[in-house]
């Protein structure tokens, strides 16, 4: 059985991995080109409420990153 900790702090660091390299301002990624990114570079598959769930962790970690600035 994997390491669940493993696991999800693996999955936020594929995403985010992914949407340092594949996207910018002009060019947005789908939940499906992410899920399909991580697989093809990391060989994991993620299911879309991940991606979301992830996304929304890392959305609010920066909020909170630059409110404080």
């Amino acid at each position: 059985m994997p390491d669940i900790l493993h696991t999800n702090l693996g999955n936020i660091f594929y995403i985010y991995e992914v949407l340092k390299k594949y996207s910018d301002i002009d060019h947005i990624l789908s939940t499906k080109q992410i899920i399909e990114l991580v697989k093809q570079e990391y060989g994991e598959q993620i299911e879309d409420r991940t991606v979301r769930r992830n996304l929304a962790v890392l959305v609010e970690k920066l909020r909170n990153r630059y409110f404080w600035l």
